[in-house]
């Protein structure tokens, strides 16, 4: 009967040390971040999170923001205080100090509990406003596409951040910039469309294809012509020679760097030249075209004899 009774309370004691441990883990919900090293004189260390899309779950910098010091330079903070994060449920994470310096936003879920953002020196052009930057973070044990820098495009068209909110998608950025900053990118970037729109397309790796798609879908007149080895085939007749400078490879107008990146890129087999392109590239005119006509290019464009 004694042994019966010991089995029994064992079996309780066992039971009740596995639901502890339960427990632990399912209150596990810090997250840390390490200050940048040239982050001084600040007293306070805060977390502000929200729901991406949605509403903060705090008022910024409020004692419910407030992390706790768990060595010099290395903060922890509970999100248990603002009622912890709903798994599949994506949200955005700022860390911040008292006097003024805070991160770019970045991107977590529960997926992030126990993990660490630090800094690694990168700084990003703030998307609204490009007189103002702010130093990125990243997750230590994340997929930086998933989880970190939350990518946008800037007002003035650049493209900073790693990962995309849950609902958005290159395509989708490439929409808004259009609609919302490509007036404002056009008055201060310095550029016109047709450099602003290309290097969007190289950053977000959208095809020329599916950026005129966008451009015509979101009725924004732009100054914009797809690459000349980008357009798709078609049956119409092709231009005459004569109606393009010699050099002008992408013909887009103009004589400038872009012909001569084209035909470094044809050499190296990145890029096709259709048959009025080849005629163009040639720029030597010694019916060959090689890296001597995009270095006659670039001595032209520099001025050199």
């Amino acid at each position: 009967m004694t042994k019966k009774i010991l089995s029994f309370v064992l079996a309780i004691i066992c039971l009740a040390s596995m639901a502890a441990v339960g427990v632990s883990a399912a209150e596990d919900t810090t997250i840390y971040f390490e200050v940048p090293a040239d982050w001084n004189n600040y007293n306070s260390v805060y977390c502000h999170i929200w729901v991406a899309g949605g509403d903060s779950l705090a008022a910024w910098q409020s004692k419910k923001e407030k992390c706790t010091k768990v060595e010099d330079g290395l903060y922890s903070y509970d999100i248990s205080k603002v009622g912890g994060l709903e798994d599949g449920t994506y949200y955005g994470v700022i860390f911040s100090v008292d006097i003024g310096l805070q991160t770019y936003d970045a991107l977590m879920s529960s997926k992030c509990y126990g993990d660490t953002l630090y800094c690694d020196g990168t700084i990003y052009e703030n998307p609204q406003d490009s007189s103002k930057t702010a130093i990125a973070a990243f997750w230590k044990n994340q997929d930086k596409t998933e989880f970190g820098p939350v990518k946008q495009i800037t007002s003035i068209g650049n493209v900073v951040g790693t990962c995309l909110p849950p609902g958005e998608t290159d395509e989708t950025l490439f929409a808004f910039f259009l609609i919302e900053w490509l007036d404002d990118a056009r008055t201060y970037s310095g550029k016109e469309d047709q450099a602003i729109i290309d290097d969007i397309c190289v950053a977000l790796n959208l095809t020329s294809e599916t950026a005129d798609e966008i451009i015509k879908a979101s009725g924004v007149e732009v100054d914009w012509k797809m690459p000349v080895d980008d357009k798709p085939a078609t049956d119409d007749e092709p231009a005459t020679d004569d109606e393009f400078e010699l050099g002008d490879v992408n013909m887009d107008g103009k004589l400038n760097i872009r012909d001569a990146t084209l035909i470094q890129k044809y050499l190296a087999k990145l890029a096709e030249l259709n048959e009025q392109a080849m005629v163009l590239a040639d720029y030597d005119l010694n019916t060959k075209v090689n890296i001597k006509d995009a270095t006659a290019i670039q001595k032209k464009l520099a001025k050199i004899d």
